[in-house]
């Protein structure tokens, strides 16, 4: 199946569920409806709420065959955000879609909003690198949050996306391959998207370095020579 970035939001959606009626991922398909249910918004760069899942779908379905657990890999995509801003248990995860699918959506949500609990930005890396499918729907998630953020975000928020890229993702699924020797190449393969979508955001944003104050300039090269 060839992807593209520039296709458009339908066909986006028509082809992720197509390839799980196709391949009978009645669950992922169940957790797909589950989460649309709530996603219905839009986002800062105008796009329907729920795109964000969809386009994650969309880039796992790419790599499909690289994933252990394929089905739990769209399911964990699909419901990532419903815990963290929403009172869905994570008890009901479970009851509906596994254990499996229960773990991985609360070691990829930085905020269990049920429970009111918020992790650590230590705990929710270290936790995620031990979760097989949570730590590639997080880099996935990366991807295209990268993707869509240009339009959107304001310059110092982009710098402060790709520093937590490079601080935080890139060395979570560097651990997570070493934990996961199995998905090593999922992990390269998503790795080496980041690092590509960082030179070419570092790059475009030079461009407009004049945008920001001097403490913010500051603030950016400090972190970059750590």
């Amino acid at each position: 199946m060839k992807l593209s970035a520039n296709t458009d939001y339908k066909t986006v959606t028509d082809t992720v569920v197509g390839f799980m009626d196709k391949n009978n991922m009645n669950r992922a398909a169940d957790a797909m409806r589950f989460a649309q249910a709530y996603h219905r918004g839009q986002r800062k760069d105008g796009t329907p709420e729920f795109s964000h899942q969809m386009w994650q779908a969309y880039l796992a379905i790419g790599m499909i065959d690289l994933f252990l657990n394929k089905e739990d890999v769209l399911i964990t995509i699909f419901l990532h955000d419903v815990v963290e801003d929403y009172p869905v248990s994570l008890n009901l995860i479970k009851d509906k879609y596994g254990m499996v699918s229960a773990m991985s959506v609360d070691a990829i949500s930085k905020v269990i909003f049920e429970k009111e609990i918020k992790k650590t930005t230590e705990d929710y890396f270290d936790n995620l690198a031990l979760d097989v499918n949570a730590s590639a729907c997080k880099g996935i998630d990366r991807i295209h949050n990268h993707q869509s953020m240009i339009n959107a975000f304001t310059v110092s928020k982009q710098y402060e996306y790709v520093a937590e890229t490079q601080k935080h993702i890139l060395p979570m699924l560097k651990k997570a391959q070493v934990n996961f020797p199995e998905q090593h190449q999922a992990y390269s393969t998503i790795i080496m998207m980041l690092e590509m979508q960082i030179e070419m955001i570092l790059h475009s944003l030079e461009f407009r370095w004049n945008e920001l104050s001097d403490e913010r300039r500051t603030e950016i090269l400090v972190r970059r020579n750590k």
